[in-house]
């Protein structure tokens, strides 16, 4: 993914180790470049389980529970599980604290 040549945004995905080593999901974002003359990566989209909050660069900070946020999920989710099965996001890093 690049400013000049476009591609697939980059994604993070913060997960927390519980009982019997089962992960829940803390936060999701997605990333692209932002601004001109000289683009700078950022976060485009952000869904705050921990807070239950949704962040878009356009409409700023929501709450999960505002009306379509299940919809915008939902179809990120979709789009990031068709990506993921093509491979456009290898390679996938996995790093701890």
């Amino acid at each position: 993914y690049s400013a000049e040549h476009g591609g697939y945004h980059p994604v993070e995905i913060a997960l927390a180790k519980g009982v019997n080593n089962l992960y829940s999901i803390l936060c999701i974002t997605d990333f692209s470049f932002n601004g001109y003359p000289y683009p700078i990566l950022e976060r485009d989209i952000e869904f705050d389980f921990t807070h239950a909050t949704v962040f878009t660069r356009y409409s700023g900070l929501k709450s999960m529970s505002a009306p379509n946020t299940n919809k915008l999920y939902t179809l990120w989710e979709s789009k990031f599980i068709a990506n993921l099965a093509k491979g456009a996001y290898n390679p996938i890093e996995l790093r701890s604290p």
